[in-house]
């Protein structure tokens, strides 16, 4: 199936995408790769830390950042995560990444080798261990490639990386009901959300399900970004 972007070089020399039709960017276009090392390798690690095998929740795919740095985490951790769950509304972006770890030749694939290198040079990892355990991941159905959220049950997760489009691009994800049932069905104990955003919907939709609240200074133009959790157990 084909699909309309473009392919953007960012500020580190790291790749994006923009899609069509409002041909928004993925990521800060000062640095894909710093800017998903900033936000959402901290909440990584402390799942990893907190739960011996953690699920994740991934909003969106996209060009698999997130995905991969899971990854490269739980090799640095030695842990394995007992699912990554990844939504994306785009079907041909799903379909690249997964035929990709399965080595078949897709049009993203130097995109996905190149994002994979940069990792390997940051952890000192091979990039063909991490492919290897993505796809081993995939056939064995802990990692799941999932349609767009809205139309799934989200899984009960310990980390909830929340990278979604902006509301111009995909209002429905910022919508103030949507929010707090998503965060109510898809946060386990303990839980971990981080996410480039900081507006007033999301902070109450996260209040509300019993998150504390870290504001913290945003990735690039952005003013704050948000770090947040929400314990163990429930005090009685």
């Amino acid at each position: 199936m084909a699909f309309e972007y473009r392919h953007v070089l960012t500020g580190d020399g790291s790749p994006t995408l923009s899609l069509g039709p409002t041909w928004e960017h993925m990521h800060a276009l000062e640095g894909a790769f710093a800017e998903t090392q900033y936000i959402y390798q901290p909440t990584i690690e402390k799942s990893f830390k907190a739960v011996k095998n953690p699920v994740f929740l991934s909003l969106g795919l996209g060009l698999a950042y997130n995905e991969l740095l899971i990854a490269f985490e739980s090799l640095k951790h030695d842990q394995t995560p007992e699912l990554i769950a990844s939504y994306e509304s785009v079907i041909p972006l799903r379909e690249n990444f997964s035929d990709w770890l399965e080595n078949k030749p897709v049009a993203l694939t130097p995109v996905y080798d190149e994002i994979t290198n940069l990792y390997s040079e940051k952890y000192g990892i091979n990039s063909a261990t991490v492919k290897s355990l993505l796809l081993q991941l995939l056939k064995n159905g802990k990692l799941k490639l999932l349609k767009a959220v809205e139309t799934e049950i989200p899984v009960p997760s310990h980390a909830i990386l929340f990278d979604a489009f902006s509301s111009k691009t995909s209002p429905e994800l910022w919508d103030e009901n949507f929010l707090n049932h998503f965060f109510e069905k898809s946060s386990a104990l303990p839980c971990f959300v981080s996410t480039y955003a900081c507006n007033g919907k999301l902070k109450r939709a996260l209040r509300a399900n019993s998150f504390t609240l870290a504001i913290q200074p945003g990735f690039g133009r952005k003013r704050h970004s948000i770090f947040a959790q929400r314990p163990q157990k429930f005090p009685k």
